[in-house]
């Protein structure tokens, strides 16, 4: 893989790192994604070189370099027809959602409870118990922002989400600049029509419950955090037997519930039945992506190769 340096790099450049060691959820993430990586940020400015991302501290800009300490494995994708477009629309729409300084509390956490509903899981044993708490956290999670007021009225994306929104919302006016899904690890069954996500199971369950909840259901103590579930999640799988995660349970059915109607509430779009819900569910799964979407099954992203980059610590501001 050719290396590539700061200097080199275009605002709008899609970078996706590679994980962590030490990083559960990142590599509960990696894990479920049959990939290396775990994080994702645009490349936005060149005088300083930096990028924008959605992680712990928020969606924020940071300056970047080739050197420093610590230094983490990035690969680089640029859109194939870059040098025929105008792809400052791109860069615009990441500053406007960086001035908001929006994100989740813990935006990986939000990714992978996305991923636990969204993705077919054929070729590994899930504990249907480790994943119902990492769930519930992580509807907890956006519970506790949208309890917050300065959280009103914004938009919350996790890494993924916030690159791909970008593009999205650029496309509205440009469409040459969308990101084209092929193979993508969300987006394929929905297009054959196959029943094997969380949500289809959702929706069996649903069909025979016609209350809908008032509010979100409060959740109760999980004693384990969300790093200890990942890892457990992971070490589940390498377990005499295997587990059905998709066996019906109201508890499981429940989780799945009360994580979408947050998300939901979260992007100012408050459903009120259960219709609704999954029509909001479907319209989420349709433009979810993961990390590894973003590197590996975008139709219309050239890889340009990668380099070790270093993120300085102190926000830059917009």
């Amino acid at each position: 893989m050719p290396n590539v340096n700061v200097n080199t790099m275009e605002p709008g450049d899609i970078l996706v790192f590679n994980g962590e060691e030490g990083d559960w959820l990142g590599e509960a993430i990696m894990w479920l994604t049959d990939s290396q990586v775990s994080h994702s940020a645009l490349f936005v400015q060149n005088d300083p070189p930096a990028l924008a991302d959605a992680a712990l501290a928020g969606l924020q800009m940071h300056k970047v370099a080739n050197e420093g300490s610590p230094l983490r494995p990035v690969h680089v994708g640029r859109l194939t027809n870059a040098a025929s477009v105008d792809r400052m629309p791109i860069v615009e729409a990441a500053k406007k959602y960086v001035a908001e300084g929006l994100c989740y509390p813990k935006p990986a956490l939000v990714l992978l409870g996305m991923i636990l509903i969204y993705k077919k899981f054929p070729h590994i044993s899930l504990r249907q118990s480790i994943v119902i708490k990492l769930l519930k956290l992580a509807t907890a999670d956006i519970k506790k922002m949208l309890d917050e007021t300065i959280y009103k009225g914004k938009h919350p994306m996790s890494c993924s989400e916030f690159v791909y929104q970008c593009y999205l919302d650029a496309s509205k006016c440009h469409p040459e600049l969308k990101l084209e899904l092929q193979n993508a690890d969300i987006s394929m069954k929905i297009r054959a029509g196959v029943s094997v996500s969380l949500v289809d199971h959702l929706q069996d369950y649903l069909s025979k419950r016609p209350i809908f909840p008032k509010s979100i259901q409060a959740q109760s103590t999980i004693k384990e955090s969300p790093e200890e579930l990942a890892r457990m999640l992971m070490d589940s799988s390498k377990e005499d037997g295997m587990h059905s995660l998709y066996e019906k349970n109201d508890d499981l059915s429940l989780a799945v519930r009360d994580f979408l109607l947050a998300y939901a509430k979260a992007h100012q779009k408050p459903v009120k039945d259960y219709t609704a819900l999954m029509d909001s569910a479907r319209e989420n799964e349709a433009f979810f992506v993961t990390p590894s979407d973003l590197y590996k099954h975008m139709k219309n992203v050239t890889d340009l190769g990668g380099c070790s980059l270093y993120r300085d610590a102190v926000p830059l501001v917009p």
